[in-house]
């Protein structure tokens, strides 16, 4: 008989609260470029689907910006820092709910799971995901697993108010700078240690 997960309404709850604390978010962070080193001016501000929600009885999509640059040497563009890992579709902290919950349920399990917590993302998302090999740090919440990054984000809310933006940099930070880690090995956990140590 499989086991029947009951997910606690604060996990429910902090998991909203994280993935709705990025809606409208602007990540807008520069280095030189990366191709090159040469000095880079603003190109143009892409509009990104982050993650699909069940908020309030209502399906509403986070949507986030982020500004892609052009470098005035080679004239490339390249995208600013962001909350996804690279050549990935959907927010990072989604990715990493999948992957925490793919550890111990199969692949359909997880999609009712996170449908349950209001967070909408089909199974064939969850199985690819879940195959990537990324390790993701998670702690025991009320009886289930849930993402470092995802907890770390959420406290983000706290001591704010419904019209306070959270700056982008911040969010960057709870999440592992995900954007970074192209070609290199998938996993979260030690921009999560710098974050938790730091």
């Amino acid at each position: 008989m499989m086991r029947r997960y009951r997910i606690p309404p604060m996990v429910s709850d902090l998991i909203q609260a994280a993935l709705l604390i990025c809606d409208e978010t602007v990540f807008d962070l520069y280095s030189p470029c990366p191709f090159c080193g040469g000095e880079v001016s603003g190109y143009d501000l892409r509009k990104r689907r982050f993650a699909r929600i069940r908020h309030s009885e209502r399906d509403h999509v986070i949507f986030v910006h982020v500004k892609r640059y052009q470098c005035q040497r080679c004239n490339r563009t390249f995208m600013s820092d962001a909350p996804f890992y690279p050549d990935t579709r959907i927010g990072s902290p989604v990715i990493d709910l999948c992957v925490t919950f793919a550890t111990c349920m199969p692949y359909y399990r997880v999609s009712s799971i996170l449908e349950d917590l209001g967070v909408i993302v089909d199974r064939g998302s969850v199985r690819f995901y879940a195959l990537q090999g990324r390790s993701v740090k998670s702690e025991d919440m009320f009886g289930i697993r849930v993402p470092v990054s995802v907890i770390l984000l959420a406290s983000l809310t706290a001591g704010t108010i419904y019209s306070e933006r959270v700056c982008g940099s911040d969010i960057l930070a709870v999440c592992g700078y995900p954007s970074r880690m192209r070609g290199k090995k998938p996993t979260t956990a030690d921009g999560v240690d710098n974050v938790l140590n730091g």
